[in-house]
């Protein structure tokens, strides 16, 4: 008998990356703390969603299948044979970063992307065509859904003017406390941005009323929609401090619609 040793090399279909962009409005780049969505063939045997609910700590492996920013791993939300969704880790600076995915100890070809300090993103659902995405809101303080009804089922009606609402946005920066910004593991408790932040819808200025981080990856911002827009879709926007670059996607609208005489705001 021969005794054999050394590091065993796994075998198999290559993954190949096609390209990275964030998994609501699809622009492309990464940041800390994003949830991204990877394109690509080969990157996984079948499909498989994490099962979250019962677990503190994010997986960063799903059926064999694993990602590195830069070596460092990402949690990992779905995993596909064309499609990854993945999130960046805090570790993550601007600049160049090197992405790998490895399925069954197969590894990818870097795919090198350039990351920014924050990529502004809103929940908001495409059209047929793509050339028009629809914000998601909810009511204050409650499960109301309001925007666009005609592309979100999920949707109960447009929004009121002058009335407050709620976005579920992505990646946006770090919390004041840089502890508190988690990628890693589900947490109790909001924590501030650290950036200034403004909003506009049609045009006009919607005053902010806060901007925290709740859980990895996702941001509670509640602004207050301006009053005097017509109804129809109004483009919305929200961007951390000056820089244009710094701002959400310029194709995100939100559906107004003026309330019927003796409705319920809050409904």
């Amino acid at each position: 008998m021969v005794g054999l040793s050394g590091v065993g090399v796994g075998t198999g279909t290559i993954p190949v990356i096609h390209g990275i962009a964030d998994v609501w409005n699809y622009t492309s780049g990464i940041a800390p703390g994003l949830w991204v969505t990877i394109a690509g063939s080969n990157l996984s045997p079948f499909a498989q969603l994490a099962n979250l609910s019962s677990r503190d700590t994010l997986p960063t492996e799903l059926g064999g299948v694993r990602v590195t920013f830069n070596g460092a791993s990402a949690a990992l939300f779905y995993a596909g044979p064309s499609q990854i969704d993945a999130l960046v880790a805090n570790s993550i600076g601007a600049g160049p970063v090197s992405v790998v995915v490895e399925v069954n100890g197969v590894a990818s070809n870097a795919f090198v992307v350039t990351a920014k300090e924050t990529q502004p993103a809103i929940y908001a659902v495409p059209n047929a065509d793509g050339t028009l995405f629809s914000v998601t809101a909810a009511l204050q303080g409650t499960g109301f859904l309001v925007g666009n009804s005609i592309v979100d089922s999920q949707v109960n009606r447009g929004v009121f003017p002058a009335r407050l609402s709620t976005s579920i946005c992505l990646a946006w920066a770090a919390p004041q406390e840089r502890s508190a910004f988690v990628t890693d593991r589900q947490f109790a408790g909001a924590f501030p941005i650290r950036a200034s932040l403004a909003a506009r819808v049609g045009g006009l200025p919607a005053r902010v009323i806060f901007a925290d981080l709740t859980s990895a990856g996702l941001y509670l911002v509640r602004i207050e929609i301006p009053a005097g827009l017509a109804p129809g879709n109004q483009p919305v926007e929200v961007s951390l401090g000056q820089s244009p670059a710094n701002t959400t996607a310029p194709v995100l609208s939100l559906t107004i619609e003026n309330p019927a005489r003796n409705v319920d705001p809050n409904r």
